[in-house]
């Protein structure tokens, strides 16, 4: 892989985390990083540079990232147990390192992390069970379980 391809891989990176962090659907754009970060490390092409303290833990539980670096971006990843045996603790993110702003569409984005790394698989969601097909007498029995009658 050459350098351009890299940077193009490591720009649509910085593409869909940024759009990650505000979706209202972020998960299947975080697998999507994720699975082309495992990718690139894997062909050494990324690499794992040391352990950081997030600075907005959930919950009021410290949690840690892994640092990673493609070219002149880096990013932030899950740490493994063997990540955090084997690779140096940073202490906490130097707000003042940014990655390069540079635009590239969401959509071109994910194409290209989907032709690198494979496409994402869409999570399962719940059927709810379709009502209408329910006879009469199963209908009312559900009403009256929902508002709290019991069964008869």
């Amino acid at each position: 892989m050459n350098e351009k391809q890299i940077e193009t891989i490591a720009v649509a990176l910085y593409t869909v985390n940024k759009h990650a962090k505000v979706a209202s659907k972020e998960s299947q754009l975080y697998l999507l990083k994720n699975n082309a970060l495992n990718k690139l490390l894997r062909e050494g092409i990324a690499k794992k540079i040391g352990i950081h303290k997030a600075t907005s833990a959930k919950y009021s539980k410290q949690q840690l990232e892994l640092l990673i670096q493609i070219g002149r971006f880096t990013f932030h990843q899950k740490p493994t147990k063997h990540d955090l045996k084997n690779f140096p603790h940073l202490g906490e993110r130097d707000e003042g390192i940014r990655n390069p702003k540079i635009h590239m569409p969401l959509k071109k984005a994910r194409q290209t992390l989907e032709q690198y790394a494979g496409r994402v698989k869409q999570p399962e969601l719940k059927k709810k069970k379709d009502d209408s097909k329910l006879s009469l007498w199963e209908r009312n029995k559900k009403a009256q379980e929902k508002i709290g009658l019991g069964s008869w």
